[in-house]
């Protein structure tokens, strides 16, 4: 038994769903990098995108050990990626590296990257908590509901393995000062505009009374559309062409 088929296995048992990545390879060069398995030589994410066998990504994720078993079995180099979100009831922290964790961030189960970056593995909080991009700090991504990353032991094509920096520490819970920081901006609620004298004012034109008078009613129009562009750009609205 391969040690991919082992871990996967390992973290099925977890209640972590996983699912295959494509793996990476020699370069038929004989230049010393690692290639994507996919076959293209200028694949852009190498090791990192769904294999064929599980074509949905982490839609394809399970913990069912034989369909494990089949993905990996014969010496398969599929790299193992996790599931992120309710199903795995994992929440985690992607912090690149060269940048310090944010601040407030207890300590919990995390990784190292083929890069030298984190993965801080946390318990998915009640709600729906799907992945950001920079709200804890600059670089700083999450993977929550939709999200996968990439797990012990797969290859990072620089040829450093993801290691576990210490498995037998417990997943712990983020605190509500960092959840907060998760929620999106608030937009800024719409200015109040009081039109009250102006629709008066507008209204008190006896239009129909106007008739065939056809310069009192374009007079009247033309004050009732300055009104409409006016109202339009004070609600941010689209322009009112003229």
């Amino acid at each position: 038994m391969s040690a991919l088929l082992i871990a996967a296995t390992n973290y099925a048992a977890r209640g972590w769903p996983v699912f295959p990545l494509h793996g990476l390879r020699p370069s038929p060069n004989a230049d010393g990098r690692l290639v994507c398995t996919c076959g293209n030589p200028d694949c852009r994410s190498p090791g990192k995108h769904a294999a064929p066998i599980a074509p949905n990504g982490p839609r394809d994720a399970t913990t069912s050990l034989s369909r494990i078993a089949k993905w990996w079995a014969k010496g398969a180099v599929w790299n193992v990626a996790i599931r992120t979100g309710r199903s795995s009831g994992l929440y985690v922290v992607d912090v690149p590296a060269g940048v310090d964790a944010p601040d407030g961030l207890p300590q919990t189960l995390a990784a190292v990257t083929g890069t030298g970056g984190h993965h801080l593995f946390y318990g998915y909080p009640a709600g729906r908590w799907p992945n950001t991009s920079n709200r804890l700090a600059d670089g700083v991504l999450t993977r929550g509901e939709g999200g996968y990353l990439i797990v012990a032991p797969s290859m990072h094509h620089s040829g450093r393995p993801y290691a576990w920096v210490d498995h037998s520490t417990d997943v712990a819970d983020l605190p509500a000062a960092i959840l907060d920081r998760l929620q999106p901006a608030k937009e800024a609620a719409a200015p109040v505009v009081d039109t009250s004298d102006f629709l008066a004012a507008v209204e008190g034109d006896d239009f129909d009374a106007i008739g065939a008078n056809r310069i009192g009613q374009s007079r009247v129009l033309d004050r009732r559309v300055k009104f409409i562009k006016a109202v339009g750009i004070v609600l941010g609205g689209p322009a009112v062409p003229a």
